[in-house]
C-alpha cells in the first residue's frame, strides 16, 4: 500500500486507484472510520474503525495495529512472514523492503507497501550529529562499545548477516541469544539495557518511547547496527562456534 517516492522519505500510499502523499512526521491511518487517511471497509462491520497505521518515528516508517481484536499479517518479500497483534502493537519496518498488510476480516483484505531505501535513511541524535552509512569509521568506539555489546549486536544480528535477503526486523529469542552467547537470560537484558543506553544518542526509540516493548527496542538496535554497518559478517567468528 505504501511507497518511498522522495529523498525527504515522504511515503506515497495506493489503495484501491486512489493516490495518498504523508510527509515524514505524518501519520497514515486506514479503517472504516470517514475520519481515517485511507478508508476501507466502510460498509464492513468485522473491520475496525481504525484498523492501524503507518507512523513515522526515529527516522523510520512502523506499521502500528490500532485495533481492538484484529490482527495484521505483514507478508515482506524474501519470504519473513509477522502477525502484529491488536492492541496497539507496533513493528518497525526494515529499509527498502516491499510487501503487503493483510487486514483479517471477512473477506481479508490486502494492502500492499514499499519502504524507503537504506541510503535514504539516516538517524540523527540529540546533538544533531548524522551517522550514515558512509560514516561509520570508528564508530564502534564513538559509541563506546563494550566487547560483550559487540557481541550481543552480532547475536541480535545474526539472522541479517547470514541471510542478507533476511529483514533487519527479525531479531533472535532470548533463548536464543543466550545460547549463542552462552549467557543467562538476565545478563541478555542486561547488555540490551545498556545498548539502548549508548544508542539512544544516535538512534531514537531505545528509551522510553517503545511502551515497554523489548522486541521493538531490539528491532532498532539491529537495524542501527546493520544500516550503518557497524555490525558486519565478519563480527559472526564473535559468537559460539558450532551452534
Amino acid at each position: 500500500m505504501a511507497k518511498q517516492v522522495n529523498s525527504d522519505n515522504s511515503l506515497e500510499v495506493l489503495c484501491e486507484g486512489e493516490r495518498y502523499v504523508a510527509p515524514a512526521g505524518t501519520d497514515i491511518t486506514f479503517g472504516r472510520s470517514d475520519a481515517s487517511t485511507i478508508q476501507i471497509g466502510a460498509d464492513d462491520l468485522h473491520m475496525h474503525r481504525r484498523a492501524g497505521s503507518f507512523r513515522w518515528n526515529a527516522g523510520r516508517w512502523e506499521l502500528h495495529n490500532d485495533g481492538a481484536v484484529s490482527a495484521l499479517d505483514v507478508h515482506v518479500d524474501g519470504g519473513f512472514t509477522a502477525r502484529i497483534s491488536a492492541g496497539s502493537d507496533a513493528l518497525v519496518l526494515p529499509s527498502d523492503a516491499s510487501g503487503s498488510v493483510e487486514v483479517l476480516t471477512a473477506p481479508p483484505r490486502s494492502l500492499d507497501f514499499t519502504t524507503p531505501a537504506a541510503s535514504a535513511l539516516s538517524t540523527q541524535g540529540e546533538s544533531g550529529d548524522l551517522i550514515n552509512e558512509a560514516a561509520t569509521v570508528g564508530l564502534r568506539d564513538l559509541i563506546g562499545l563494550t566487547e560483550p555489546e559487540i557481541r550481543m549486536l552480532v547475536a541480535l544480528c545474526e539472522p541479517r548477516l547470514r541471510n542478507p535477503r533476511e529483514q533487519s526486523f527479525v531479531v533472535p529469542t532470548t533463548a536464543e541469544i543466550c545460547d549463542r552467547l552462552d549467557v543467562s537470560p538476565k545478563r541478555v537484558e542486561d547488555l540490551v539495557d545498556s545498548l539502548s543506553v549508548k544508542l539512544s544518542r544516535h538512534v531514537g526509540g531505545t528509551i522510553g518511547s517503545n511502551e515497554g516493548r523489548a522486541v521493538t527496542r531490539r528491532h532498532r538496535i539491529a537495524a542501527f547496527a546493520i544500516d550503518t554497518r557497524c555490525i558486519t559478517v565478519a563480527d559472526l567468528k564473535l559468537l559460539q562456534p558450532g551452534r
